[in-house]
């Protein structure tokens, strides 16, 4: 199957229905570069113009995106214990812009990351200079939250925070890849987004907290993100990407705020509703502004999206044997918002 099947982005721009069309206009602009980092899986997505690099997608024409350049392509080292985390940095000069995309679910290393969905004690990776060969040799959970913590610095632990240990290792191993690329740009005054689709929005929400604890302010938006954190972890997001500030920035009609965390889902598309929750043993929820998809097939209009304000970071919306209507069309959905 062509990268360019996998999932289609279409939007018709109409009238506003709580929120500004250049809100919705920013959604779609950046679903593209989530879609491209699909890409990443064709032998001739490399470093170089963007346009070239993903000739198959339209947004990528030369009219479009000859000016954007592919800075560094991140793709997991096998040789090191790596098995996901295919991202990508692009740069614009003329606009000075910089975009961090990760990509989602593709190859089998992508699904165990997926599935290992036990919880670990978050500490900003960054500042405390985690590196995964510090931890590559505990295979006892108790002892992996314990190193952990012994490695962080008390002052940067969010309190209580538990995050999703598979997709948190993982982006472990790549975040200083990432960051290194983008922070040259970033220095000079260049406004930062962050995205991802899917897994892609579980490292893309990872690494807009790492760029803000950096002191950078990304513009932070994710596409059918899984679930990451616990609700202390969703709090502390909401926190400092001052979430409900911006909500009500959005529903009176204002642009994104710059910082701000913004997650768009389609309303049965199971994946947002993962991992599950598992009474006294894991317990997942969501951070950020809501954006809901209320359509399954396309066309989705943008009378079809609706503005539900902040998460509420208890809530509890997992998947459970209760299915949505319209649940059958699982690939579908998720592949189409």
């Amino acid at each position: 199957m062509k990268v360019q099947t996998l999932f289609t982005f279409l939007f018709i721009f109409t009238s506003v229905l709580g929120f500004s069309d250049s809100v919705y206009n920013k959604l779609v602009e950046i679903a593209h570069y989530a879609k491209i980092a699909y890409c990443s899986v064709e032998p001739y997505f490399q470093d170089g113009p963007l346009d070239k690099a993903c000739p198959d997608i339209d947004f990528c024409d030369a009219t479009n995106q000859s000016s954007t350049q592919i800075a560094e392509v991140v793709r997991p080292n096998f040789l090191e214990q790596e098995i996901s985390g295919d991202s990508y940095v692009a740069i614009n000069d003329e606009t000075k812009k910089v975009y961090a995309v990760f990509r989602g679910s593709l190859s089998p290393g992508d699904f165990v990351t997926d599935i290992t969905a036990f919880q670990c004690p978050y500490a900003p990776i960054l500042k405390n200079n985690l590196k995964y060969e510090e931890f590559a040799n505990i295979s006892n959970h108790d002892q992996l939250r314990s190193a952990i913590l012994s490695k962080a610095d008390n002052e940067t632990v969010c309190e209580d925070c538990l995050v999703h240990c598979g997709v948190y290792v993982a982006f472990m191993k790549f975040i200083q890849d990432v960051y290194e690329t983008a922070d040259p740009y970033l220095q000079k005054g260049y406004e930062l987004t962050v995205t991802g689709h899917s897994l892609g929005g579980g490292y893309a929400l990872l690494g807009g907290v790492e760029f803000k604890l950096q002191g950078y302010e990304p513009l932070l938006i994710t596409y059918a993100s899984l679930r990451v954190g616990n609700p202390s972890f969703n709090k502390w997001v909401d926190e400092i990407f001052q979430t409900e500030a911006n909500a009500k920035i959005v529903g009176e009609g204002g642009d994104l705020p710059i910082p701000s965390y913004s997650r768009v889902y389609q309303e049965t598309d199971i994946v947002p509703r993962l991992p599950p929750n598992i009474p006294n043993v894991l317990e997942y929820t969501h951070s950020g502004l809501r954006f809901q998809i209320t359509k399954v097939l396309l066309p989705q209009l943008k009378e079809n999206v609706v503005f539900k304000g902040a998460s509420n970071n208890d809530a509890n919306d997992g998947i459970d044997i209760n299915f949505q209507p319209g649940i059958t069309f699982l690939l579908y959905q998720h592949l189409h918002e």
